[in-house]
């Protein structure tokens, strides 16, 4: 899939990955401190038809208030530490 730090990444944590991106720009850049849910959709093709699924829930990841209030979203190094897949809700098992 790709490469980040030397380590292949599988689908699961590049969606861990890209959520922690997406939560740091929610909570850093927008000073948000509640609730807040990912959901990713799409990317996966039937098998037997042959036709993609863009509809169908490929991940959820979800952050709780008291969670985000008590995260320094200004420090990337705490940041990069946090075990992101924690927050994952659900990982589609065509994903694994």
């Amino acid at each position: 899939m790709g490469q980040e730090f030397g380590a292949q990444l599988t689908p699961r944590t590049t969606k861990s990955a890209r959520a922690q991106a997406i939560f740091q720009k929610v909570y850093k850049d927008t000073g948000w401190r509640k609730r807040a849910v990912l959901v990713y959709k799409g990317g996966l093709v039937d098998k037997t038809t042959g036709k993609e699924l863009p509809d169908v829930n490929t991940g959820i990841f979800t952050m709780p208030a008291t969670q985000a209030r008590q995260i320094d979203w200004s420090d990337d190094d705490a940041l990069s530490n946090l075990d992101w897949s924690f927050y994952r809700d659900f990982c589609h098992p065509a994903l694994s």
